[in-house]
Formats: structure tokens, C-alpha cells, sequence
């Protein structure tokens, strides 16, 4: 269904809307594709069917455009986002290397580093003020105060590779190091790895 931008997370169908922020050539349309909450085997089928038909209808991507993907987070433990934070800082160059060189670094306006987020020089700097200053007063119970104690930390709102506000909002961890793209097997690819990520940093 093809409608206006609108911030609602909660459709049942997948949506086209225009994106002002894709830098498109003349005569193109600029457009997300957003899909309804899905979930299980079944959700990932329906990726492929959805990717499939954009790649088909010639759908094209290019240095402009992301791959966002959010991930239910309402379960998750306090301690979990903390341990995002730390476990992604730390191999947020090997998955650079796995992604064009627009998505690397912190060259990227739409989606800064996780270090330049937290305005720390390195990882071990962001751990060590994680370990000292936010986990050691984390209660078990109240995880909107984890994050906004990691709030309080961020210069981004949701510009970023690893994006925790997005708990404010959705109740979700949304995660936008990904390129664009129109290759249902990269699509499946990032949506299992990074919420085998979520799944490692809650039981860890």
C-alpha cells in the first residue's frame, strides 16, 4: 500500500513511502519499503517473497539508502543493552568490512559509530565508563532507565549504526549499519545476525 510518511509501527500490511532522505537521480522516486511486525520462518519467507518482487519491478539502491531493521525488544534484560553497546564498539570493524565503504567508519551522516555516538575515543574507554558508571547502579527491573542513563551519554538520537532509542519509541532495538539492497539473501543474512546479537547479549 502506497501512502505519506508516517511514523506508525504497527501495520499489517508492508507500506511504500516516500523518503526524502535517498539522494535519487532525475525522473526517480524516492522510497522505503516498510514491512508489517513479522516474525518466525514465516516472516523471513515473506522478506524473500517482498525483496524479491522490488528486485523484479527494478527497484534500485545506492550509497544513499539503508537496510533498518528492528528487532523486538520488550523482553529483553537491562543488562542486555549495555552489552550491545560494548560487544558492538568492539566489532564494529569487522562489520564494516563486510559492507560498502559508505556504511564504514563514521563517514556516514545518517549513521555515526557507536563510539563517535557515545563521544569516546575507543572501545575500552566506552566499556570501562559502561562497567563504572552504568551497569554497577542498573536495576534488574527498570530497563527505561538503562537507557536513558545510555541516553544521557549519546549525542545521536537514531542516527546511528545501533540505534537503542528506538526503545522509546517501539520498544524495539532498530540496527542501520546496513547498506540498501535488493538481495533477499543479504536481507535474511543481517536479520539473523544481528538478533543473534540481541540473543548472545541477553543470556550473556
Amino acid at each position: 500500500q502506497a501512502e505519506g510518511w508516517s511514523y506508525k509501527s504497527d501495520n499489517t500490511y508492508w507500506s511504500i513511502i516516500t523518503d526524502s532522505s535517498i539522494q535519487c537521480d532525475s525522473g526517480e522516486q524516492d522510497i522505503e519499503v516498510k514491512s508489517p511486525i513479522l516474525k518466525g520462518l514465516e516472516g523471513l519467507e515473506e522478506v524473500k517473497k517482498v525483496v524479491q518482487a522490488m528486485q523484479q519491478y527494478g527497484v534500485k539502491v545506492n550509497s544513499s539508502t539503508g537496510l533498518h531493521v528492528h528487532h523486538c525488544a520488550r523482553d529483553l534484560k537491562p543488562k542486555a543493552f549495555t552489552n550491545l553497546v560494548k560487544l558492538y564498539s568492539f566489532y564494529e570493524g569487522v562489520i564494516d568490512s563486510m559492507l560498502p565503504r559508505s556504511r564504514r567508519g563514521n563517514q556516514n551522516g545518517m549513521i555515526s559509530s557507536v563510539n563517535a555516538t557515545y563521544s569516546s575515543e575507543s572501545s575500552e574507554e566506552l566499556c570501562d565508563f559502561i562497567e563504572n558508571r552504568i551497569e554497577p547502579e542498573i536495576d534488574d527491573y527498570y530497563r527505561d532507565e538503562t537507557i536513558s542513563k545510555l541516553a544521557d551519554k549519546s549525542s545521536s538520537d537514531r542516527y546511528c549504526k545501533l540505534n537503542l532509542m528506538a526503545f522509546r519509541k517501539y520498544k524495539t532495538v532498530e540496527f542501520r549499519h546496513h547498506s540498501g539492497t535488493v538481495d533477499y539473501k543479504k536481507v535474511i543474512a543481517w536479520i539473523e545476525l544481528t538478533q543473534n546479537f540481541i540473543n548472545y547479549c541477553n543470556k550473556n
